[in-house]
């Protein structure tokens, strides 16, 4: 159970127990209880002092390098999505990103693109009227998921993305004609946050069914569409794309465990409205988008090159993330000790025998080599060894025919 709201905190935060701190924070800190603790100079132990590195959804001062951002962004959750069964219907289902120098336009997968291969430059770029722009990819685009997305973009300018496919939980869940309810602590997120709308009428194609179902939605951050599925809205396409996720999981849980609670004869437990609303509120966009980021590395990674974990903006010094899961830095060489490279010969001259070969002098350049002390080839085998060679005697393998010899004679 989460602490009470009822209890007053009076003392200065950083002399708060770690309770007495979570409860302040959850009473002052509004819609974003998190950021407090989790990105503020002291988190909820009260023992952090240096600086430790953050997520956050950067911010951008080129409109170019946030748009090649949403996109790169937008591709890898289109192949998340992808990736996690929600293509395996053919062309159904789609994701826009606003796009941030033309605000009434916004970024659509092509028609018929798989999910699992997008890259940034597959996208296309639509106006509210629907008509392919010559900025993106000039591909067909799927006209449902126009009509849909384009009334919530018009409705919700603050929504940057919105996320809709087509899952086996979602469509069972829809027919219900009912909410998610507070039954754990991942479905809390949507609590008294999401709509259903009840008009189905048929493949969504006219303005007017998408300004319907836009309305329905009104500022929450998810609609059921009855007999259809789900659509997801956010601040980010990551986040967005983690919300459509999280949702459809959350629906399947209610599902099994509804199936459950009727085979026993009983109910499901709710959490209580307090402890669901305050859990809801932690839930922010900004934490959508962190919740997202290690399924966006892990896409870019498994991409094979295709996709990059930095855009335009994160080399022009946007820091999205912790520089060190791009970027990482080469080992560094190994340190020799001061003595071994007094050892090591400044010239090739100088060759350091091996533990077989003793080098000797080089009768050739007059030069003397490092080997010292006895040659390490067994004495058995010098001794059968000839003190000088004069002739060559061809083996099976090796013709001398017509080689000559020091002593005058030639190869047969």
């Amino acid at each position: 159970m989460a602490p009470s709201a009822i209890e007053t905190v009076t003392q200065p935060i950083d002399q708060l127990t770690g309770d007495e701190r979570a409860r302040q924070l959850r009473k002052t800190a509004g819609d974003r209880p998190l950021d407090r603790f989790t990105y503020g100079p002291h988190p909820i132990s009260g023992n952090q002092t240096d600086a430790v590195k953050q997520v956050r959804i950067p911010t951008f001062t080129n409109p170019l390098d946030e748009r090649a951002f949403r996109k790169l962004h937008a591709a890898a959750c289109i192949r998340w999505l992808g990736l996690n069964g929600y293509n395996n219907e053919g062309a159904g289902g789609h994701i826009t990103v606003r796009d941030p120098i033309k605000p009434d336009h916004f970024w659509i997968n092509p028609f018929c693109k798989s999910f699992k291969y997008m890259k940034p430059d597959d996208l296309c770029l639509v106006d509210e009227e629907g008509i392919v722009q010559p900025e993106g990819n000039m591909h067909a685009i799927n006209p449902a998921g126009f009509a849909i997305h384009a009334a919530v973009h018009q409705a919700r300018p603050d929504v940057i993305a919105a996320v809709h496919c087509h899952s086996l939980p979602t469509k069972a869940f829809s027919a219900l004609g009912c909410k998610l309810e507070p039954i754990n602590q991942d479905a809390c997120r949507f609590y008294e946050d999401h709509a259903v709308y009840e008009n189905f009428g048929g493949i969504v194609l006219a303005h007017e069914e998408g300004r319907r179902l836009a309305k329905a939605l009104g500022e929450k951050k998810a609609v059921i569409l009855q007999n259809h599925g789900i659509l997801t809205v956010a601040k980010s396409v990551d986040a967005a794309t983690y919300l459509f996720g999280a949702m459809d999981r959350c629906i399947e849980a209610q599902l099994l465990a509804d199936a459950a609670a009727g085979g026993r004869g009983t109910k499901t437990i709710k959490i209580d409205h307090e402890e669901a609303e305050y859990t809801r509120r932690v839930y922010t966009d900004e934490m959508e988008y962190n919740m997202f980021q290690s399924c966006f590395e892990d896409i870019v990674r498994e991409s094979r090159g295709e996709l990059s974990m930095l855009s335009g903006g994160e080399r022009n010094g946007y820091d999205s993330f912790p520089r060190a899961w791009a970027c990482p830095t080469p080992p560094a060489a190994p340190q020799v000790p001061a003595k071994a490279q007094e050892a090591v010969p400044s010239s090739v001259e100088h060759q350091l025998p091996d533990s077989i070969h003793d080098t000797g002098s080089n009768k050739e350049t007059g030069k003397v080599s490092h080997a010292t002390g006895e040659s390490k080839v067994p004495k058995a085998l010098q001794e059968g060894l000839p003190a000088s060679i004069e002739k060559i005697v061809p083996n099976s393998i090796h013709d001398t025919s017509g080689a000559k010899f020091p002593d005058g004679s030639v190869g047969k």
